[in-house]
C-alpha cells in the first residue's frame, strides 16, 4: 500500500521520535490520510546525551562572588576566540 511505504519512509527520517497509535484510512477517491502520535525515542535521546560527555570549569578564584555559573560560562566560551588565532607547526 502506497500510504504505508510513505508512512515508513517519513518514519525513517526520524532520529529522535517515534510514530504510535497509527491508522491509515481511505475515503473513495483512494486518498489516504494517516494519523498517529509522535513521541520521543527517549532511548535514542539518552543515548545521544551521554555520548556528549561532561566536562568542569574551574577558576583559580576563591572568592565566591568573583563569578556567577553563568558568568564563568561565558568567559570560558569566549577564550575559544582568542584560541582560534594560534597556529601550530609540527
Amino acid at each position: 500500500m502506497i500510504a504505508e511505504l510513505n508512512l515508513k519512509l517519513i518514519q525513517l527520517k526520524l532520529k529522535f521520535h517515534v510514530i504510535d497509535e497509527i491508522q491509515i484510512n481511505q475515503n473513495q477517491d483512494e486518498i489516504y490520510q494517516i494519523t498517529g502520535l509522535i513521541q520521543a525515542n527517549n532511548d535514542v535521546i539518552n543515548s545521544y546525551k551521554n555520548r556528549a560527555g561532561k566536562f568542569i570549569i574551574a577558576t583559580n578564584r576563591l572568592e565566591r562572588e568573583s563569578f556567577n555559573c553563568d558568568e564563568m560560562l561565558l568567559k570560558y566560551k569566549e577564550q575559544q576566540h582568542a584560541e582560534r588565532g594560534f597556529v601550530t607547526r609540527s
